[in-house]
């Protein structure tokens, strides 16, 4: 979810070393009402977050602008549907967490 504080997030640089940025980015997420997690992509599809596809999410610099754009989604989804913003860092944890094969 969002949090109030800055995190500082890792990008690696043309060198392939990590960099440290104070630059936060958003990716929105949907939640079905059947517990099914989908992020979305800059061509406005909708990709299951557990899906292997390589699709990268839309990501939004500014929490505003995220928040812009989930009122915007929001009358498209029945009322069941959760919409909420995370921070990459978040998302990409999330993701891998629901790509890995269950046992």
């Amino acid at each position: 979810m969002i949090s109030q504080s800055t995190m500082i997030s890792f990008a690696t640089d043309r060198t392939g070393k990590q960099a440290v940025t104070n630059q936060m980015t958003y990716v929105i997420n949907i939640e079905d009402g059947g517990g099914k997690e989908f992020y979305l992509a800059p061509d406005g599809k909708l990709i299951g977050l557990a899906s292997n596809d390589t699709q990268e999410p839309q990501e939004f610099k500014a929490i505003k602008l995220a928040l812009k754009k989930m009122d915007q989604l929001r009358p498209k989804y029945p009322p069941v549907c959760r919409i909420y913003a995370v921070e990459r860092v978040e998302f990409n944890d999330r993701r891998q967490l629901l790509q890995k094969p269950q046992s």
